[in-house]
């Protein structure tokens, strides 16, 4: 499984379901599926970042979780810049205003874990350190993702 660093307050927004759509300037290979979501160390332009967070009904910016894997979120479907669905108000301005260009992902089902793992981040999406193996296996039965534990390479029961 995959993980995608998104700065705060978007990671909070995409696992309360409130932003419906994450914007990006490439594509995901391979098939739609279950990506890890790691709130980055990054906050998103402060003005725009607060009246995000008014919209989506977060608390203040104090209390967002920063640098930390916050929970799972389901890529159901994704839109290339010529073919777009129907977007509302309301996506466009999740999205930062900037979203006609870009690659949608679109989001279904999230699943937010009790206590944040704390971890570094990356551009793109990236793999999980081996290390982090039975922290996120631990948050992913706890959530209970519907996801087979053999995700992270070298995995084995043993």
């Amino acid at each position: 499984m995959r993980v995608l660093s998104v700065k705060q307050p978007y990671a909070s927004l995409l696992l309360s379901g409130e932003k419906r759509f994450e914007c990006r300037t490439y594509s995901v290979n391979g098939a739609p599926g279950l990506l890890l979501l790691h709130a980055s160390k990054g906050i998103a332009e402060v003005a725009k970042a607060e009246t995000l967070a008014a919209v989506g009904g977060l608390g203040p910016r104090s209390e967002w979780v920063r640098s930390a894997i916050i929970g799972v979120i389901e890529v159901t479907r994704v839109f290339g810049p010529d073919d777009h669905p129907r977007l509302t108000k309301k996506d466009v301005v999740m999205c930062g205003g900037d979203v006609w260009d870009h690659t949608l992902w679109q989001i279904g089902r999230t699943w937010r874990f009790r206590k944040p793992i704390e971890c570094d981040g990356k551009l793109n999406l990236w793999t999980p350190p081996p290390a982090l193996k039975r922290k996120i296996t631990l948050a992913l039965r706890m959530a209970r993702v519907p996801v087979r534990l053999e995700w992270i390479p070298g995995y084995s029961r043993s």
